[in-house]
């Protein structure tokens, strides 16, 4: 093939890629909040989950970057991705000491024991209430982050992005326990 075969293909290609719908297998089901949590300190850490997202697809879902948005004042330790089975008893993660967690009763240690690393996570097809949901690990005295994007490809290689709309505030003003906040009224 000559140059201009390979400028033609070169140009096919770009075009394909350009003109490929963006995949919208995965949703982000929740509203947009904000969970105010007592500050962890700088050392120690703390764990929490921040919503989730829905597979609609008839295939699996491959993560390949969660990122939080907009961190200042605050350092992501590590975010992992937990596939939550329908009508099951364990809904939430909730928000622990420590990164990784530590004093979970047995079935938050079971969920800890079953989330992987976010990134390059599988998320298989789910139907009605099954989700994932991702658990942050972050250290702070005082900060703030979010939303959480997440991109992914589909089963049919195309590439998408949803962003799951929490924002993550840390500080010492921050008094009520997790699910968090609906709001500025958190504040005392």
């Amino acid at each position: 093939m000559g140059i201009c075969g390979l400028l033609a293909l070169a140009s096919a290609v770009t075009y394909w890629q350009v003109r490929s719908p963006a995949s919208t297998a995965l949703v982000a089901p929740g509203g947009s909040f904000v969970m105010c949590l007592p500050s962890p300190g700088a050392a120690r850490g703390m764990t929490t989950s921040i919503e989730e997202v829905h597979n609609r697809s008839d295939q699996p879902v491959r993560i390949v970057k969660v990122e939080l948005l907009r961190a200042t004042g605050l350092r992501v330790l590590g975010i992992s991705a937990l596939n939550y089975p329908a009508r099951r008893a364990f809904g939430g993660f909730g928000s622990w000491n420590g990164f990784p967690p530590r004093g979970l009763p047995p079935a938050w240690r079971a969920a800890w024991t079953r989330s992987v690393p976010a990134d390059g996570a599988v998320i298989p097809p789910q139907a009605g209430d099954e989700y994932t949901g991702f658990i942050i690990g972050f250290a702070a005295v005082r900060g703030s982050g979010g939303p959480l994007r997440v991109t992914y490809e589909d089963g049919e290689g195309r590439r998408g992005s949803v962003l799951v709309h929490t924002t993550l505030l840390t500080s010492p003003d921050c008094h009520r326990p997790f699910p968090g906040s609906k709001g500025a009224s958190d504040f005392r």
